[in-house]
């Protein structure tokens, strides 16, 4: 009995020696020292716990990283905590101001105060030391820089997304953007004074997926100015963009909208919107030229799109030829949408291929008639088109041998047959007396 007492004493002991720190050393609390977010604080959460109850052991952070007991805690404690400690000392970045998000671990660096020029944020970026290189997102917006952006900028760090919005640059330079090539995702540089942009830099950073120039002063989209497999959207709507080069667009792959409304625009060529390998995956690509002064487009300005959206409202087309508009509904399978009103559209002979077949009108919106008095589209008679002739098309839609091109053309709705007197056995009206007619049928 004796020594049974004997080793229970000197398991207590033992026990006391450690828990005092005299016997010997604990892995467990030096590590504990080492890292002191490590340290548990007794805390109470007044939403669980009533009053009177003990106080739960909650992870509280001391400069470390939150380790939230539930999920219905972690807005509080991120509240509570003040820095994931990923951002240097305010002093050290002043006038710039930089947080984090601590449940995700997302560090934003703000330089919209303060800031005059571009050589501030480069001398503050390049001599600090950042805990980390790589940051969610950099913010410079309503300042008066007009200095050009680049690549020296940055220093070492690196972003998933940029804002530098409602300044007064002028130009990008090149390679602006390479230090973050492996994360850019988002870029923004609306409402600058930006005249010159070095196109072939987007392939630099292979991840961005939004661009955005919208509401500056580029004049001219060049030949291949995007090669880019993962944009998705391109905004560069309220430029002065006079001229789009053929396969401007062409290296796109994943794109779902591209805005280039308020432009100056007067014509779309052939080739402009031409689409080596576009794979939308179910999207439907949309495409806004309105409020520009387009007053035709090209037979085959749009190549490769197997579902659109075209947004030509606000422009000066005068006519809608099919030999514009059918070859696309062709190649989309009747998955596209032109939204053409508020143009000076005459409806005569040139639109009667779209109201004398109902999948063809599903096309097109209900546009107005500007020599009918405004009257919309769906409210006319093909009889108040006038006498008018339709050409034979061969089954893809197109003109046969003999025709000339024409300014202009939409993809064709499938097969076609035709009738030659006014009325059909059948009760259907022709566009003409004794003229060949061509309806284009549901396949």
């Amino acid at each position: 009995m004796a020594r049974v007492h004997l080793a229970v004493n000197s398991f207590f002991v033992l026990l006391f020696l450690c828990h005092a720190g005299l016997g010997g050393s604990n892995p467990i609390q030096e590590n504990i020292d080492k890292h002191p977010h490590l340290r548990f604080t007794p805390r109470r959460d007044p939403r669980t716990q009533p009053s009177g109850e003990e106080p739960s052991r909650h992870f509280v952070n001391h400069g470390g990283l939150p380790k939230p007991k539930a999920r219905e805690n972690v807005e509080e404690m991120s509240i509570n905590l003040p820095s994931c400690g990923l951002c240097p000392s305010k002093s050290e970045i002043t006038p710039c101001a930089c947080t984090c998000v601590t449940d995700r671990l997302d560090v934003t660096l703000d330089c919209s105060s303060g800031i005059s020029t571009l050589y501030q944020v480069h001398q503050i970026l390049s001599s600090t030391d950042f805990p980390t290189t790589m940051l969610h997102s950099f913010t410079l917006q309503n300042t008066t820089v007009a200095d050009t952006i680049t690549q020296a900028l940055w220093g070492p760090l690196s972003f998933e997304l940029i804002w530098m919005s409602y300044n007064h640059i002028p130009y990008v330079d090149n390679h602006a953007f390479a230090p973050s090539n492996a994360t850019l995702r988002e870029l923004y540089l609306d409402y600058n004074e930006i005249e010159y942009f070095h196109w072939p830099d987007i392939e630099e950073v292979p991840v961005l997926e939004v661009l955005s120039l919208e509401h500056n002063r580029i004049p001219f989209l060049p030949n291949e100015a995007f090669s880019h497999a993962a944009l998705k959207r391109v905004i560069l709507n309220n430029n002065v963009i006079q001229g789009i080069s053929s396969d401007a667009f062409a290296g796109l792959t994943r794109v779902e909208e591209i805005n280039l409304s308020y432009n100056s625009l007067t014509r779309v060529e052939n080739n402009a919107f031409r689409f080596n390998d576009l794979r939308l995956e179910g999207q439907r690509l949309v495409l806004n030229l309105e409020n520009n002064h387009i007053n035709s487009i090209s037979p085959s300005a749009f190549v490769g799109i197997k579902s659109l959206t075209l947004q030509l409202r606000h422009n000066f087309l005068h006519t809608l030829n099919q030999d514009c508009f059918q070859p696309i509904i062709d190649a989309t399978q009747g998955l596209t949408f032109f939204m053409v009103n508020n143009n000076p559209i005459q409806c005569n002979c040139s639109v009667a291929w779209i109201k004398h077949n109902e999948t063809v009108s599903q096309c097109f919106d209900d546009f107005a008639c500007s020599n009918l008095g405004s009257v919309n589209i769906g409210s006319v008679e093909v009889e108040d088109l006038g006498d008018c002739e339709m050409e034979p098309r061969g089954r893809d839609g197109g003109r046969q041998e003999g025709s000339g091109a024409t300014i202009c053309a939409t993809p064709p709705c499938r097969n076609s047959t035709t009738t030659s007197s006014r009325r059909n056995s059948n009760g259907t009206k022709n566009l003409s007396g004794n003229s060949t007619v061509v309806r284009w049928l549901r396949a």
